[in-house]
C-alpha cells in the first residue's frame, strides 16, 4: 500500500494536526477520504501523545464503523454499484481479513471469491455456505 494513500485528515478543534498519522485509520481502509475533527483531543498533540490516547482508539472505531455501514448500505441497496466498488477495492478487504482481526467477522461479509458455480460473477461468503451440499467443510 502506499503511504500517500492515507488521506485521513485530522483536526483538533478546527486546528490541522496530521494526515499521515497510520493510527487513525487501519491499513486496510487507506482508499477512505475525509477528515476527523475533535473537540476532546489536546491541541498541543504529539505523536507519542495520540498513539495512548483512549479517545483515538475510540475515533477509530468509530470512522471504521462509519465506513463499513456505509459500503454495508452500497452493497445492500445497489448491488450494481458494489460489484464495480469490489473490483476497485476488494483486495483491501481481503488484507484486512488477514492483518485485522478485531474486524475479521465484519469483513467477511463484505469479500467477494470466484466459484465454480458462480459463472462470470463472484460470489460472497454467506451466499457459499448457503450452497454448500451437506456434510461438505
Amino acid at each position: 500500500f502506499a503511504d500517500a494513500g492515507r488521506a485521513m485528515r485530522l483536526y483538533v478543534k478546527r486546528v490541522f494536526i496530521n494526515d499521515k498519522f497510520e493510527d487513525l485509520i487501519p491499513r486496510w481502509l487507506t482508499f477512505a477520504r475525509g477528515v476527523v475533527d475533535s473537540e476532546d483531543l489536546p491541541l498541543n498533540v504529539g505523536r507519542e501523545i495520540l498513539q495512548k490516547s483512549r479517545t483515538l482508539k475510540i475515533i477509530r472505531k468509530r470512522v471504521v464503523r462509519k465506513v463499513l455501514d456505509t459500503i454495508d448500505d452500497l452493497r445492500e441497496k445497489t448491488p450494481a454499484k458494489y460489484d464495480s466498488f469490489w473490483n476497485t477495492y476488494g483486495k483491501y478487504f481481503k488484507v484486512g481479513l488477514v492483518e485485522d482481526l478485531d474486524y475479521k467477522d465484519e469483513l467477511k461479509r463484505f469479500v467477494r471469491f470466484w466459484s465454480s458455480t458462480s459463472g462470470d460473477n463472484q460470489t460472497s461468503l454467506p451466499e457459499y455456505v448457503t450452497r454448500m451440499k451437506e456434510g461438505q467443510k
